[in-house]
């Protein structure tokens, strides 16, 4: 294969992993109606993994965060964490299929602590597609920045 061929197919490759204006009805962005999907990087040579994503949320908010997951996927884990040293504030969060089946709403004491942290591991069904994160701001004073990691292993 020469290296015109791996530009291309690099370029083609590149462009799948970008969606932009996704408008669903009664979900929110922080993004002003332009959501991105993370791009799938290498960790360690043979994971793949998405970049982490910081993000802000207030009280009575939505975010939503699309995700390309490639075929032969087996187990997805997502994890949102947020600092709970000095508030109360309680996020949730809503998993969605590419088939639009949704899970959750999954909250802090779900794992009998409350740690400002919500980790779902999921092994079954498994589709290639666009899966959606919803960051749900359930009760803020203000304004709570967290960080959302999705990893398709």
């Amino acid at each position: 294969m020469d290296w015109k061929k791996i530009i291309l197919i690099c370029a083609v490759l590149g462009i799948s992993c970008f969606i932009t204006s996704v408008g669903a009805t009664g979900i929110v962005d922080d993004y002003d109606n332009d959501t991105w999907v993370n791009t799938w990087f290498t960790s360690h040579g043979y994971l793949p993994k998405a970049a982490p994503v910081y993000g802000t949320i207030s009280n009575g908010g939505v975010v939503e965060h699309p995700y390309v997951v490639p075929s032969g996927k087996t187990r997805i884990d997502v994890s949102l964490e947020w600092n709970r040293a000095n508030t109360q504030n309680e996020l949730t969060m809503k998993i969605v299929t590419p088939t639009l089946d949704t899970y959750g709403p999954f909250s802090d004491i779900q794992d009998g602590r409350v740690d400002g942290k919500i980790s779902i591991s999921t092994m079954n069904n498994i589709r290639a597609g666009v899966w959606n994160v919803i960051v749900l701001g359930t009760s803020v004073s203000g304004t709570q920045s967290y960080t959302l990691v999705f990893n398709a292993i």
